[in-house]
Order: structure tokens, then C-alpha cells, then sequence
């Protein structure tokens, strides 16, 4: 079966004058005749010029700093000693700036433990010493490799012909092949390139089979480094790049220039591709090989070729993107959307807010968004709508679902986009290019686009723009249950890493025990009687806040202080707290060490308050009191709530903050718990609705030197992309943006009749 880029066109299919041998590029030039006979004192002669000319290059790179080392092994040193009577000449191929690294680098290689074996002949060093340090290439006859299984079969007869002409043997070449593999290693430990460069026209020219971690460190090196192109290396006008060899669909692009034809990334990979499994890595490079070269859609049959091979294969976004910007680029939308589908379909594939805003910016660019647009064939078959503000709405929900913002570069791009489809329709001022998007916030009617950037109201949560109200976005029951129900798993998990971690025995303790505790905690706010509470402490975090001095404590009349600010803004506080801190005297972490703490009348008196009053709820010992307050904010409080509806609404506010209940208030960031909870954007969703921030000053002992506090409270409107109906229908989406102001967002607003 015939694989886009798997086989290699024999010399009759090759118009002469791209007829190409696989040799090193490296090469002198030989126009017109043939290589001239050397008699031995030619020889000579010329090796010796041309070994110079090599030691005076690694030499002066050893006076600039690179060290060579020397030699472990005699036979290594009478190999060496030996190459000014034998080597062809070595001129660095027109003074290439990838030969000298790699002389360099190969002679490190060549001295090096990991190179040297003590069985190695003399004789053996010698040759393929002379062979590696060489800059000229030996002319063998075109390699035409086949798909898969003839590969590896075709490769050896390359090299019985190398073998052949160079009178190297197998045991010379396995030498070499050793040589340049420990040169892979050398290089990717020290992120260099350009010695990998020649290395690999030593391997095309040897027709030497790499094993397949080798090859994976070579595309490792050489697809991490920046683009290169090789068209300067080449010493006559034939290329010399693999792919040149490859058949797309039985065609080769005679008018392909040379620089453009070499790509040795996109070599290595299809070599890799062609004797093991492909991978994720070779794949991508191959595809942005091809998406190079303008085939974009064969690039995307090859990821379909191998995906059918192998069902298994995760391809991330990497590999999909060049040819998603392909696409939009030629303004092939349809193609764009067909592969953003897929994209959103691939488990591997993490869209970015930018790769959502170029599919965008194609679609606007070419009037996709307009009522009157010719339909996407393939948008009804993909669940899409096929032109309009639909299409619109469409895509943006699904951005909306992925991500949280994005970038003012972004919001000039999408702003652009539009201006060119919608301003001849529409009054759209056009700005330089480089100018800043200024903020515009004059009420439009509904007839009237909005594309604009505009500040959003901060007591309110209005659009000035277009009178819309932003949402507040909570997480679903879904995701409560999930962000529940991970709770529960991470104590029993925590509770056991503690209790190893300290060594106490669990003899007299049930399986299970810190989840079962954590269960309790849920039922008695579900089954308590009263008034639900809409404000849940950090009991530790408020004691502790800002007592990092010697005279630090616990401090429980923060605590105290806390909860009488809350109270006197109509809210009903609960503290949570590690039962430690309920005893008498116990370890406090304050000041440069832990030191034991005893409490005081006073600091008594508080907590025996709280607890009387029931607003103080004991974590047992050893179990993590913060997923305790966690819990509290997706608990019901099935009983004291009833069917009320605890969050409290901007317009109708009082004293109290706007936003959802309960709140829970801790400067606690959280590091160790956002992974394992949800997604990041659910997350961020989380704690924007429920977790508010506080700012005092810290307490001396029962003293405070001023009584004021801060607070950082929860968001009332989320931020985060969000679309919402206009009066007259139709949706106008906000887009918040990391660069500009908290309150800002990046609007767009189609009306139904464009």
C-alpha cells in the first residue's frame, strides 16, 4: 500500500537533471568530469594539506575555549598518527559553518569512553577515522527505498555499495555507525545542531541503519532547533534531500527551488517513519515539511494514513496546527473547519485562545459571518451552521468552553478580521496598525454592530455598550459533584501520606478514616438546624495571618475580629480549625521556628464562645482542615437552606457584598489542591465565585493598632468569555483580555440581519 511520503521514486522516474544521488552534501564540486585518478604522492600530498587545514580548524576552537581531551586508547593515537598519509582531501566545503562543529564535536566523540572499545583494530580506527573526518563524498548510486518492509532490505544494499566503493568493511562501518550515535547523544546534551547536520549526510551516504532511539535523538536535536535550509551546503546543482525522492500522489515539483526542497528534520523523520513505528514527534515534523512546501492537504492525508494504521497514536496540537494555518492562510475555510473539528475531537488536542481566534479570523476575512455568505459545504455535516452570526455563536461557545481570555494582540487581530468583512456595511473607524484599541462605551441600538473594546460596570456588571448584564458562570452540578467527590479521595490520600510521613500506627483507626470524618462534616451542614451559613473561615489561616515574628502566636482574637466584621455586614460565619489549636497548649508555626504555644484566658474564652454558639466546627486530628472549608462552598445545606437561594444580587445588595454564597474566606492560593480538583479553567471558576481575600493589621497578643480590614470579595459577574442575547435579538459576546483592565473586554456583536 502506496503511503503519502513512504516511497522513494526509482532514477527512471526522476527527470535527469533532478536525478539525484543520496550522498553528503558536504561535497566538492565535480562539474562536467569525472573524480581524477591520484597516484599515491598525490594523494598524500593533498591529505595532508587537507588534515591540516582540519587541525588548524579544531584548533582554534580549542583556543577559544572547547576542550578536547586526549586520548584513552593506543589504537585511537596510531590511527590518528597515520591520517596525513592516507586521508583524500578535506577542504570544509567552502567554508560551511556546519563542518567545523562538526570536525569539532566528532573528534571529542572519537576520544571519548563511550566511543572507544578496546577490541577496535588499529587499521579499523584508522579508516573510518579518515572516513568521518572526511569533507568529501563518495559517489554511490541513487538509493530508491521502498514503503515499510523494503526499506530496511534496500538500506543494507546501500550499504554493500558504500562498502563496495569506499573498501570500508561491515566492521569499519559498525565503527562509524557507533561513532556518529554517541555524537547524537553528545549534541542533544548540549543542544547543538549544526555537527548533527553533517552527521546526518554520514549516515544518508553510508546507508547506515541507526537504531531507533539514535534516530529519535537526532530528530530531537534537529526539530527543536530553528528552520534550516541547506541550499548554501550544497557544492553542485543536483539536491541531495531525501524528499526530493519521495513520491506525493506520483508527481515531483520540478520547480521547487533548492533551498526550499532540503529539509533535514522532515529527512530524519521519514527515515525514522520508514524503519520503526511512527511517533508523534516524526510525524509533526513530516507534516511541517510538507505544509512547507504548499501541501497542506497531502499533509493532512499522511496524519490520516497513519491514524488509520494505528488507532492508538495521540496527536497533539503540534502536529495539527500548520496545517490549520495553512488553510486559513489560503483562505480554504472549509477545509479549516473541517480540520478544527477534528481537532476538537482528538483527546491529544489542547486548543490555545490564539488558535481559536486565527480559524476566527479566516472565517470573518472571508465573510463567513454574514447572513448573506455562501454556505460552508461541509458546516451542516459537522453540527455547524453554515454562514452567519450562527456561525458565529457556534464557535465561540465552544472557545468559551475551552478557554478564559485572551490576548490584546488577539483582540486586534479578531478586530481587524471584522473591519474588513462588516465595514462596508457598517460605520467600523479604521485604525493604524499598531495603534492601541481605544475603549468605547456609547450605548448602539440593535441594529447597529458592536466591535469594540468597553468597560463593564464593576458595581453593576452592565455593558455600557450594549446594556447587557454579565452572568455570573457557577459550576454545574456536574462539576460539583466532581469537585465534591475529589474532596473526599484527596483527604483519605493526604491523611495517609501524613500519617506514614510521621510514623503513627492506624492500629485503632478504620479504613477510610479521614473520608468517612470528611462525610460527617458534609451531613451535619446538610442536617443542621437555623440559619444556613454564608460565610465559611479559614480558622488557621486567620490566626496565623501575619505573625511571622518572635512574638508570634495563633492568634484567635484575628479569628474573633474576623468574624465580627463579617456579622456586621448581615453575613453568618463558621470557622473551621484543626482540633490541635483546641487545646490548652500545642506547637505553633510563628516566628523563625515551632515553639510551644499555651493559650491564654482570653484566647480561651473566644473559642469556647464560637463553639457554644455553634460556629466553630473541630477538624480531627491529622485530617487536612483545608478540604474541609472547601467542601462547604458545593455543600446544599439541605435543611437550614431550604429553597432559598442564598447568593446575593447586585442590584439588591444592602450592606453586603454581591455574589454568590457561601464565600470562604482564607488567603490560602491553594498550589497543592487546583490540579487534582478540576481543569484549570474550572478552577479559576471556583475560586473567582467563592473565595475572598482579607487585610488587616496583624494582631500583638490582644492588641491591634488599627481596626480596619479589607476585603477582596467574590466576583459577581464572571470573568471569562461569555456570550449573551441583545435586546432585538441576536448574541453579543465579551472577551476579556489579560493586557488590558480587570473590568475591560473585547465585544462583538452581530446583528441577525447582516
Amino acid at each position: 500500500m502506496a503511503l503519502l511520503c513512504s516511497r522513494w521514486l526509482s532514477s527512471s522516474l526522476i527527470p535527469t537533471r533532478h536525478r539525484l544521488s543520496f550522498t553528503s552534501s558536504l561535497r566538492v564540486p565535480r562539474k562536467g568530469r569525472p573524480p581524477p585518478a591520484r597516484d599515491d604522492r598525490t594523494s598524500a600530498r593533498s591529505s595532508k594539506a587537507g588534515d591540516g587545514a582540519l587541525r588548524d580548524a579544531i584548533e582554534s576552537r580549542s583556543r577559544a575555549g572547547f576542550s578536547l581531551g586526549k586520548p584513552s586508547r593506543p589504537a585511537l593515537s596510531t590511527a590518528r598518527s597515520r591520517l596525513g598519509d592516507s586521508t583524500p582531501p578535506a577542504p570544509l566545503a567552502g567554508g560551511h559553518p556546519a563542518y567545523e562543529p562538526y570536525a569539532e564535536a566528532m573528534d571529542w566523540v572519537l576520544k571519548s569512553p563511550r566511543f572507544l572499545n578496546r577490541k577496535d583494530a588499529a587499521e579499523d580506527l584508522e579508516a573510518t577515522t579518515k572516513w568521518l573526518l572526511s569533507a568529501e563524498g563518495v559517489e554511490v548510486d541513487l538509493l530508491s527505498l521502498g514503503a515499510e518492509g523494503n526499506a530496511r532490505k534496500e538500506l543494507r544494499e546501500r550499504n554493500a555499495k558504500f562498502r563496495e566503493v569506499t573498501k570500508l568493511s561491515g566492521v569499519q562501518c559498525g565503527i562509524a555507525l557507533r561513532a556518529l550515535q554517541v555524537l547524537g547523544d553528545y549534541c542533544a546534551k548540549r543542544s547543538l545542531s549544526l555537527p548533527l547536520q553533517v552527521a546526518w549526510e554520514k549516515v544518508k551516504e553510508g546507508g547506515l541503519e541507526m537504531r531507533e532511539q539514535s534516530v529519535s535523538t537526532y530528530l530531537y536535536v534537529l526539530g527543536s532547533s530553528p528552520s534550516l535550509s541547506l541550499g548554501s551546503i550544497l557544492s553542485s546543482e543536483a539536491g541531495n534531500s531525501i524528499l526530493d525522492l519521495l513520491s506525493v500522489e506520483g508527481v515531483v515539483n520540478n520547480d521547487t527551488t533548492l533551498e526550499e526542497k532540503i529539509d533535514i528534520p522532515g529527512e530524519v523523520a521519514t527515515f525514522h517513519d520508514l524503519l520503526y513505528k511512527p511517533t508523534e514527534n516524526s510525524i509533526t515534523l513530516r507534516v511541517k515539511g510538507m505544509v512547507a512546501k504548499g501541501f497542506a492537504k497531502k499533509a493532512e492525508a499522511l496524519v490520516d494514513t497513519l491514524k488509520d494504521k494505528d488507532d492508538n497514536m495521540l496527536l497533539r496540537l503540534r502536529t495539527y496546527l500548520p496545517v490549520l494555518k495553512a488553510y486559513c492562510d489560503q483562505g480554504d475555510c472549509d477545509s479549516a473547519l473541517k480540520l478544527y473539528h477534528r481537532m476538537q475531537n482528538s483527546p491529544g488536542v489542547i486548543m490555545e485562545p490564539e488558535n481559536y481566534v486565527l480559524l476566527f479570523a479566516a472565517l470573518a476575512e472571508n465573510g463567513y459571518f454574514k447572513s448573506t455568505s455562501p454556505p460552508l459545504p461541509s458546516a451542516p455535516g459537522l453540527s455547524y451552521p453554515p454562514m452567519g452570526p450562527a456561525l458565529l455563536d457556534a464557535l465561540a461557545e465552544q472557545m468559551a468552553a475551552s478557554v478564559l481570555e485572551i490576548t490584546s494582540a488577539s483582540a486586534r487581530r479578531l478586530y481587524n478580521a471584522f473591519y474588513t468583512s462588516f465595514h462596508s456595511t457598517y460605520a467600523i473607524p479604521q485604525f493604524p496598525p499598531l495603534a492601541t484599541l481605544p475603549v468605547n462605551n456609547q450605548t448602539v441600538t440593535p441594529e447597529e454592530i458592536i466591535l469594540d473594546r468597553v468597560t463593564i460596570d464593576s458595581t453593576t456588571g452592565k455593558c455600557p455598550r450594549s446594556n447587557i448584564k454579565l452572568r455570573l458562570i457557577l459550576l454545574d452540578d456536574e462539576n460539583r459533584r466532581k469537585f465534591h467527590d475529589g474532596l473526599l479521595k484527596m483527604s483519605g490520600v493526604t491523611y495517609q501520606q501524613y500519617t506514614d510521613d510521621h510514623g503513627f500506627s492506624l492500629k485503632d483507626e478504620a479504613e477510610g478514616h479521614a473520608e468517612k470524618e470528611l462525610r460527617k462534616f458534609a451531613q451535619f451542614l446538610d442536617e443542621r438546624q437555623g440559619e444556613p451559613f454564608t460565610a465559611i473561615i479559614d480558622g488557621a489561616n486567620a490566626a496565623y495571618f501575619g505573625q511571622n515574628f518572635d512574638q508570634g502566636r495563633f492568634n484567635y482574637h484575628q479569628i474573633q475580629f474576623l468574624v465580627d466584621a463579617l456579622e456586621s455586614k448581615g453575613e453568618r460565619a463558621l470557622v473551621t480549625i484543626p482540633q490541635k489549636y483546641t487545646q490548652t497548649s500545642f506547637f505553633s508555626n510563628t516566628g523563625s521556628r515551632a515553639k510551644r504555644q499555651y493559650l491564654r484566658e482570653d484566647e480561651i474564652e473566644i473559642m469556647n464562645r464560637l463553639d457554644e454558639a455553634g460556629k466553630l466546627y473541630k477538624v480531627p486530628a491529622r485530617c487536612l482542615d483545608d478540604y474541609y472549608w472547601m467542601l462547604a462552598s458545593v455543600s446544599n445545606q439541605t435543611t437550614s437552606r431550604g429553597s432559598r437561594n442564598l447568593d446575593v444580587d447586585s442590584e439588591d445588595v444592602g450592606d453586603r457584598w454581591p455574589g454568590t454564597r457561601p464565600m470562604l474566606l482564607s488567603n490560602d492560593q491553594m498550589r497543592d489542591h487546583k490540579m487534582e480538583l478540576l481543569e484549570p479553567r474550572l478552577f479559576r471558576r471556583w475560586t473567582s465565585s467563592h473565595l475572598v481575600n482579607y487585610n488587616f493589621t496583624p494582631f500583638v497578643g490582644m492588641e491591634c493598632v488599627d481596626r480596619e480590614i479589607g476585603f477582596v470579595p467574590v466576583d459577581f459577574f464572571s470573568r471569562e468569555i461569555q456570550g449573551n442575547v441583545r435586546d432585538g435579538g441576536g448574541m453579543v459576546w465579551h472577551f476579556p483580555v489579560q493586557d488590558w483592565d480587570t473590568d475591560e473586554r473585547f465585544s462583538i456583536g452581530i446583528p441577525n440581519h447582516s
